[in-house]
């Protein structure tokens, strides 16, 4: 039996939902193409062979679980193919996945996994085969399908064994970024936020630094002068006059829907949705608002990779974003959160969305494996160790570092908490240092502009986007990917942004990219100035955030007990997807 069931969605035939509970598969919000599974595999003869290709949501998604027990425990699983999000449908992005079944009892083979990176339809066999796992069937539960073959999945169970979850740890204080309901009233600028102070100085008191997805950047948050005007629940809006005015021409588009608005008779609403709120009050509850002011480590909801930064500025945030507020003593989770180790567990348990990018829903977050730590060294040995680790880093002896990591973790008892002094230790630097660096890049953006006008320094803001494979017979795009690949060499390949990678630059490379951006108006000999100015120690800032999230991803390893040859699955699993910047995804 072969087929492709229909892909519609729960909310397309709720009216049915009491007759779909007999299913074995049922789910309050299962899509429709899990019942066909079952309809298809139930009534195929004995022995007979299922082939569909559906969404791969089912693998990781809540509602999947009734769908990974039946076809673990109903049928044989034998294959499963993962086009991730390669366009095998061109009118949309469907992330499809095959799945091969046959009509007889399960057994203890293994199941054959393929992810494809890559859409070859005249080699598709071919790419199957030799990008096939195999899984074995005691990671296939009704919680969670491991699709990661014997080798990565022993380096999961060993990061797992030495370790409690995050959402353990933090008792399950993982929250939400603030919803508004109409970012266009309560989301203003520094200049707005000026005007509304001092026209009432009050203001200043509901007025919050504001944070979206896209400032979230490992270690740091890149603050862009937004502010929130935070009008929660009960607020009375009369102390805050300028306040009331500014909200006031957004009245109608910030009344909540009335109950019985009936949209088919009186037209769709243009406010917002339905609920107990006041029309100048913020969309959601947020009851727990004041944990934004405690220090806090926050995290994009999408992004290429592992990116947590910490912050104790009070910074608010929207609802691209997630944080987990902790105490001060908890800092080491920063550079753990970040390590190249956490990011390919990561990838192990989160589904991959086009372009690479990851989802970070609280539900995956919360099981990150934490390594565990006892405090056991008595404190006048553990701070002499402690200094004795710090100064090995301090003098760029890795290999004795690490040596001293090893000796440390190999000690009856484990002298774990030295190296948890040793990480908040590095977790500083690593702040202090994108600090410097951010600061760094300011000064040179603030110089640039007295060169440039606003429109010129918009232009550069983004240096350089690869340029796609040119068509044949296209002379001018090969000569001008020719000259890319001459000039930028390996960063031709890369986006390249003002802010985030003028340290990769140089000189030649600056000249080349300002030309190629800039037709004119500016003073080249200023601009080339201005990148001898502050290159340098950007360049060297950057080398060394670069040489020491490499010293915490030793560290990180060997914390979790990884053997050098695991060490080398997971480099090889991580270094085509994870960069030294991940972005988010805007």
């Amino acid at each position: 039996m072969v087929g492709n069931p229909p892909w519609i969605r729960q909310e397309m035939f709720s009216e049915d939902k009491a007759a779909l509970k007999r299913y074995r598969v049922y789910h309050g919000v299962a899509d429709l193409y899990t019942y066909f599974i079952e309809l298809g595999n139930t009534f195929m003869k004995d022995r007979g062979h299922f082939g569909f290709i559906t969404p791969n949501k089912f693998v990781r998604a809540n509602y999947g679980a009734p769908l990974r027990k039946f076809l673990i425990e109903q049928v044989k699983l034998e294959r499963l193919v993962n086009f991730g999000d390669l366009p095998v449908f061109q009118e949309a992005t469907t992330y499809p996945m095959i799945m091969l079944t046959s009509k007889q009892p399960a057994d203890e083979s293994h199941v054959k996994y393929t992810l494809l990176k890559q859409l070859h339809p005249d080699n598709i066999v071919d790419d199957i085969k030799n990008a096939e796992s195999l899984v074995p069937p005691s990671t296939l539960t009704e919680e969670h399908w491991h699709l990661n073959g014997t080798n990565i999945q022993t380096i999961v169970e060993k990061m797992k064994t030495a370790s409690i979850p995050l959402g353990q740890l933090i008792n399950g204080k993982i929250f939400y970024g603030i919803k508004t309901g109409l970012n266009e009233a309560f989301v203003i600028d520094r200049r707005t936020r000026d005007k509304l102070i001092a026209d009432d100085p009050r203001s200043a008191e509901i007025i919050k630094p504001f944070l979206v997805g896209e400032d979230i950047k490992r270690y740091r948050v890149k603050y862009k002068n937004r502010h929130l005007i935070f009008t929660k629940r009960g607020i009375d809006l009369n102390n805050y006059k300028a306040i009331a005015q500014h909200l006031l021409q957004f009245k109608a588009e910030l009344e909540p829907k009335p109950a019985d608005w009936d949209d088919k008779l009186q037209g769709e609403w243009q406010g917002r949705k339905q609920g107990t709120y006041q029309w100048y009050e913020i969309q959601d509850t947020i009851a727990y608002y004041s944990e934004f002011e405690k220090p806090k480590i926050i995290f994009p909801d999408i992004a290429k990779g592992c990116t947590f930064a910490f912050d104790i500025e009070g910074m608010y945030s929207t609802n691209t974003t997630y944080f987990m507020p902790i105490d001060v003593s908890q800092k080491y989770l920063v550079p753990l959160l970040n390590s190249t180790l956490v990011d390919f567990f990561y990838r192990t348990i989160s589904a991959l969305i086009r372009g690479d990018y990851l989802r970070f829903f609280i539900q995956y977050v919360i099981q990150i494996p934490i390594r565990r730590i006892d405090f056991t060294t008595s404190s006048e040995v553990r701070s002499k160790l402690a200094k004795e680790g710090i100064t090995l880093y301090d003098i760029g002896n890795k290999e004795d570092l690490l040596a001293f990591v090893e000796v440390r973790l190999a000690n009856q008892p484990e002298q774990i908490d030295v190296i948890y002094d040793l990480l908040v230790y590095l977790a500083e630097q690593m702040i202090d240092f994108n600090k410097q660096s951010q600061q760094a890049v300011e000064d040179f953006a603030f110089d640039l502009k007295a060169e440039l006008s606003d429109s010129q320094l918009q232009k550069i803001s983004r240096l350089w986007t690869p340029l796609g494979a040119p068509k044949e017979g296209d002379k001018e795009a090969e000569r001008r990917r020719t000259e890319a690949q001459q000039v930028l060499g390996s960063l031709a390949e890369e986006q390249l942004d003002l802010r985030d990678d003028i340290g990769k630059l140089n000189e030649e490379q600056w000249q080349w990219l300002l030309r190629g951006r800039l037709s004119g108006g500016y003073k080249l000999s200023n601009l080339i100035k201005a990148y001898r100015t502050y290159q340098p120690s950007i360049a060297a800032i950057d080398n060394r955030i670069t040489t020491t999230a490499k010293v915490i991803d030793e560290i990180v390893y060997r914390l979790y007990g990884l053997t050098p040859e695991e060490i080398a699955l997971v480099d090889m699993h991580t270094s085509s997807s994870r960069s030294a910047r991940p972005e988010h995804l805007a």
